[in-house]
């Protein structure tokens, strides 16, 4: 499987192919690992900021749930009342 050879001459430090190739396999999954970590928390950042929008933005404020000319109850999102047409 792996060799043994000296590396640095006279001094004798011996190293082992083997363990070299599985330590490459611990820091790939580690960089892996951080990467992914890196991108839910981006994900995360992202979802609040908009869900924080969304209740700042006055067409999401409880007191434009209603048509300003008719009194009908808007649907969430709706930019039109479907009463009467009026614009929210």
């Amino acid at each position: 499987m792996g060799s043994t050879f000296v590396v640095g001459g006279d001094e004798g430090i011996v190293y082992n192919e083997t363990i070299g190739i599985q330590m490459y396999h611990y820091i790939f999954i580690i960089i892996l690992m951080l990467i992914i970590t890196g991108i839910v928390i981006i994900v995360i950042i992202v979802k609040n900021k908009n869900a924080r929008n969304k209740t700042n933005n006055p067409e999401y404020k409880a007191d434009n749930l209603f048509c300003p000319k008719c009194g009908n109850k808007l649907r969430e999102g709706a930019l039109f009342c479907g009463k009467c047409g009026e614009k929210r």
